[in-house]
C-alpha cells in the first residue's frame, strides 16, 4: 500500500520544462519504467493554456479537482473523472480563465508522452479505451446519522474498471474491500477530513492498494468526507514504446 498527502506533495511542486503546468507528486513515480507501482500527482495548468492531444503508455485516471476547461470538446469541472488506456489519445486539454487542476493517477510507471498526430506511429498494440464522466458537483453536507452513500461514476466492467463516489457522514468509519479482480485500487479524499491509523489526511490525499492488498479503515472528520474509489482494469498495463522519453 502506498499513501501520499497534499502536504507532502506541495514540497515537490515544480514547473516542468516545456509545458504550461506545475506538478506536485502525491505518490511519486519512483520506480523503473513499466513497473506495476501506483503513483499520483497534481497538475495545475495555467489559465487559458492548452496541452495538445496526446497519449501515454499505461492505464491512467484523471480527476479534475479545481478550475474549469475542456478535454477535447467536453466541458470539465470538479469532480469529472476520465480514464484512458495505454496508447489512447485524448485532448487537447484547455484550461479556463481560472486555470485547470487535475490529479493524474496510474497503476504503473509511465515513460513518456506522445503527441498527436506527429507520434501516432509510437502507439502500442493495445485496444483503444476511453471513458469520461459529466462534472460532479454535489456538495450536500452529510447527515450526522446518515448512512455511507456510494454513487457509481463509471459502472463496474468485467475486467475491474470502475469509479465510485463515496460520502461519509461525520465521524463515520469505512473499511473498503480489498482490490480483487482489478489492476489496483485508489482512494482519493476529495473534500472534508479523514484519518488513517490516527494520522490526519488532507484533501487530495491518495491511498493506492495493489491487487490483493487490504485497504485500511478510514474515519471521517467532524464534517464528514467525500472520496473517490477508482479501480484499474486488469488489462492494458502497457508496453515500452519504440522510443523512450522522459516520464510525464
Amino acid at each position: 500500500m502506498r499513501i501520499g498527502t497534499m502536504q507532502q506533495a506541495l514540497t515537490t511542486r515544480r514547473r516542468p520544462a516545456g509545458v504550461p503546468t506545475y506538478r506536485s507528486d502525491i505518490i511519486p513515480d519512483d520506480g523503473p519504467a513499466w513497473a506495476r507501482i501506483g503513483n499520483a500527482k497534481l497538475i495545475e495548468q495555467d489559465p487559458g493554456s492548452e496541452l495538445g492531444a496526446h497519449f501515454h503508455f499505461v492505464n491512467q485516471f484523471q480527476v479534475v479537482v479545481g478550475g474549469s476547461g475542456t478535454i477535447g470538446r467536453r466541458d470539465v469541472a470538479p469532480w469529472t473523472v476520465q480514464f484512458a488506456g495505454p496508447s489512447t489519445p485524448y485532448g487537447p486539454l484547455t484550461a479556463g480563465p481560472d486555470g485547470l487542476s487535475y490529479l493524474v493517477i496510474r497503476n504503473a510507471i509511465n515513460h513518456g508522452i506522445a503527441y498527436m498526430p506527429a507520434e501516432r506511429a509510437r502507439m502500442g498494440p493495445e485496444s483503444r479505451r476511453y471513458h469520461i464522466t459529466a462534472p460532479f458537483q454535489d456538495s450536500t453536507t452529510p447527515e450526522a446519522a446518515g448512512p455511507i452513500s456510494e454513487q457509481p461514476m463509471l459502472a463496474d466492467e468485467p475486467d475491474g474498471l470502475a469509479a465510485t463516489h463515496l460520502r461519509l457522514p461525520p465521524n463515520a468509519s469505512t473499511a473498503q474491500p480489498a482490490p480483487a479482480n482489478c489492476g489496483g485500487q485508489v482512494l482519493v479524499l476529495l473534500s472534508g477530513a479523514a484519518s488513517l491509523h490516527g494520522a490526519a489526511l488532507d484533501p487530495l490525499s491518495c491511498i493506492f492498494a495493489a491487487p490483493g492488498e487490504d485497504m485500511p479503515e478510514l474515519t471521517a472528520g467532524p464534517d464528514g468526507a467525500e472520496l473517490l474509489r477508482l479501480r484499474f482494469p486488469t488489462t492494458g498495463i502497457g508496453e515500452a514504446p519504440a522510443t523512450p522519453t522522459d516520464k510525464s
